[in-house]
């Protein structure tokens, strides 16, 4: 198939993964110290969140040498378990004698893991480009066509996905000059022709190559959806159906053109 050097299509830029792009700070556990005290060990830790929230921080033990954390511990005190705040100096004090009188003396690691119990969320204003973006949650779907006879939609077949962000809107006019403007991109469609279906900067950009729209998904810190992610989230989870609204589909209802295609006018 032949591709045209310009696509009278629509710019969908997508974000990167939703861990990778989650706005929320992660905890960050560090100078994990441990020592023996009597019966006791004291885990002396810093901990901290940059986004100010409380935290669950649980202690996990090795008694191989951090190969299996899968020692039973239950008797501590100290700042663990829910509510911890940041700080420095925080100090955990287990009863090893209390919980695991056989292996006392064994040479235990320690590990202190932190969760602000915060996941990705759901939607955010990109912020070079101000665009809204969703979060399109993992999971996995269909791929492929066995209805409409199309051989090189096929075999059908599962595909999972990670969750991702992706653009509410199609990039607007207005957000690709930005781009123009900022970077310095040198662009080489026709205004004129993109005016006549886009007259205004809140219409969608159009007349767009690949070069175009994988300068301005750089530009922005997006990049361009696979494949599978654009049929993923497109469908809606929309589950063993050709179109949103069933198998059918009408001009009342999109924008295309196929006249071989079966479809009600």
């Amino acid at each position: 198939m032949k591709i045209p050097s310009y696509w009278c299509s629509i710019l969908m830029l997508i974000g990167l993964t939703a861990m990778a792009q989650d706005s929320n700070s992660r905890p960050e556990v560090t100078n994990v110290v441990a020592q023996q005290v009597g019966q006791q060990v004291e885990i002396s830790y810093d901990l901290l969140d940059r986004d100010g929230d409380l935290m669950t921080v649980s202690l996990q033990v090795s008694s191989d040498g951090g190969s299996k954390f899968d020692l039973v511990a239950k008797s501590f005190t100290g700042e663990v378990g829910e509510g911890i705040t940041s700080g420095q100096g925080k100090k955990i004090i287990w009863q090893v004698a209390v919980d695991i009188p056989d292996l006392y003396g064994t040479n235990f690691v320690f590990e202190v893991a932190a969760d602000d119990n915060v996941g990705p969320t759901e939607s955010f204003v990109h912020p070079v480009d101000e665009g809204s973006m969703v979060l399109i949650p993992s999971g996995s779907f269909e791929m492929g066509d066995h209805l409409d006879g199309i051989s090189n939609a096929l075999p059908v077949h599962t595909v999972e996905l990670d969750a991702f962000y992706m653009d509410v809107n199609e990039v607007t006019v207005g957000q690709f000059k930005e781009f123009v403007q900022e970077s310095g991109y040198s662009y080489q469609g026709n205004w004129d022709n993109i005016a006549r279906t886009s007259p205004g900067d809140d219409y969608p950009m159009s007349y767009v190559s690949w070069n175009d729209a994988m300068a301005y998904a750089r530009w922005s810190g997006k990049r361009l959806p696979t494949e599978a992610e654009w049929e993923y989230a497109a469908r809606g989870g929309l589950v063993g159906k050709r179109y949103p609204r069933g198998d059918e589909i009408s001009h009342d209802n999109a924008n295309y053109y196929a006249p071989n295609r079966r479809q009600v006018v």
